[in-house]
């Protein structure tokens, strides 16, 4: 199982070649988000200007294709763990961030799918890039 990031979702919903690729290099494979990913994304379509029924519409059939891994309790304390250990280790990771890989954690998962470096950071969780 492998869970898309907000940049993954972007770069993919903006037909940019690398992420396209990567798609097929991982056909088969179960393919989650989170509702943290899922809101940085609408977030990001309502933020633009202009007609955003397009992109909206994109995003929700994208969507209706993922597994969602919601954000609950047991994602809260693995998160504002993953936030405490690499601050006690002087490494920073934003709030987000940390969320989002809590909650992979929370529904049994170890891998994302992103360019976002400051994934690498966190113990046990596999970064794939593209």
């Amino acid at each position: 199982m492998i869970c898309l990031d907000t940049n993954f979702i972007i770069d993919l919903l903006n037909n940019n070649s690398e992420a396209v690729k990567k798609v097929g290099e991982i056909e088969g494979e179960v393919l989650a988000t989170t509702s943290i990913n899922a809101f940085e994304v609408f977030f990001g379509i309502y933020t633009k200007k202009g007609n955003k029924e397009n992109e909206l519409t994109s995003f929700k059939n994208l969507l209706d294709n993922l597994e969602i891994f919601n954000f609950n309790l047991n994602s809260a304390f693995l998160a504002s763990k993953i936030k405490a250990e690499l601050q006690g280790e002087g490494k920073q990771i934003s709030p987000m961030d940390s969320l989002v890989a809590g909650t992979i954690f929370a529904n049994h998962c170890n891998c994302i799918l992103t360019d976002d470096k400051h994934f690498s950071r966190i113990k046990g969780l596999k970064v794939e890039s593209y």
